[in-house]
């Protein structure tokens, strides 16, 4: 009965939706839903329900989905969840569950400030990155980005600490990608960062448009998409003044694509990038305008 924010494929071929609706086919489901992958119906046996006790209560938002290993792990706007068998768990804005019962992990709590935007559990299963509008970690400062241990939710050493382009510092976008952790969002700026030391590698910004919401990856690239369609400055790092140190300006339309290696812009992909989003916006069934796309 409201948006769906996130998607997960569990390994028995059900798919986890998070979001901020509180119904799925008609009845109860607060923040997320396990469904049948192929008809949509809900699936039994999980009762997973989120909760928002902040302020007397509020509204539940699952922002960000992602299955490693064992576990299942929830981003969002939520201070409360309970799943399989168990009464509501303390998960303050992020939380992991088992993925085969759905039932939270008791010792799993990072208590962050504010709201969480996106998350990815690393390939070794040794962390989780969450990226968000939160200040705070387990009381540690952090800036809207932080990288949590897998054991006990409190930030690793050394600690993540990422410089933002400019104020307001939200992010909305952080993926691991081999030694590399990108980190999208406000403003206008696509980072990476050395994984084992943190040091920033490579900077992105987009002068004109919007922040980077999303990260994927595929077959050696990194592809980020944002609210922007017109020129990616290579190695600047503030917005909007960028300085005279960047190295390279190149169209982008929405999405563009990076060598995952190097952080180098990969202008081939992206541009076929663009050519796509191009004649989708010209399709009479994928027009779009303004701000959104």
């Amino acid at each position: 009965n409201e948006e769906v924010s996130a998607l997960a494929a569990r390994p028995d071929g059900t798919l986890v939706a998070g979001g901020e609706f509180t119904q799925a086919n008609g009845q109860p489901a607060i923040g997320a839903v396990r469904l049948n992958a192929t008809t949509g119906a809900t699936a039994s046996g999980w009762g997973l329900q989120f909760e928002n006790r902040l302020g007397g209560g509020g509204p539940v938002n699952v922002r960000a989905l992602d299955v490693q290993g064992n576990w299942l792990y929830a981003g969002g706007l939520f201070t409360h969840v309970r799943g399989g068998s168990s009464n509501a768990v303390y998960a303050k804005m992020a939380a992991r569950l088992s993925v085969a019962t759905g039932e939270p992990d008791t010792t799993w709590n990072p208590e962050l400030s504010g709201s969480v935007v996106a998350l990815d559990a690393s390939a070794d299963g040794a962390r989780v990155y969450a990226a968000g509008y939160f200040a705070t970690a387990k009381g540690t400062a952090v800036r809207q980005a932080t990288a949590l241990s897998a054991v006990n939710a409190a930030p690793v050493s050394p600690l993540w600490n990422p410089t933002p382009s400019a104020t307001p510092k939200y992010q909305q976008a952080v993926r691991e990608v081999g030694d590399r952790v990108w980190l999208g969002g406000s403003e206008h700026s696509l980072f990476s960062y050395d994984r084992a030391t943190f040091a920033r590698l490579s900077g992105n910004i987009t002068k004109q448009g919007g922040d980077f919401q999303a990260i994927g990856t595929a077959q050696g690239k990194v592809y980020a998409s944002c609210h922007c369609n017109e020129w990616n400055y290579s190695n600047a790092f503030t917005w909007s003044n960028i300085g005279t140190n960047w190295t390279q300006a190149d169209k982008i339309g929405f999405v563009g694509a990076w060598d995952a290696a190097t952080g180098r812009v990969d202008r081939q992909d992206s541009a076929a990038a663009l050519a796509s989003t191009r004649r989708a916006a010209s399709s009479p069934y994928g027009r779009c305008s303004g701000w959104f796309c």
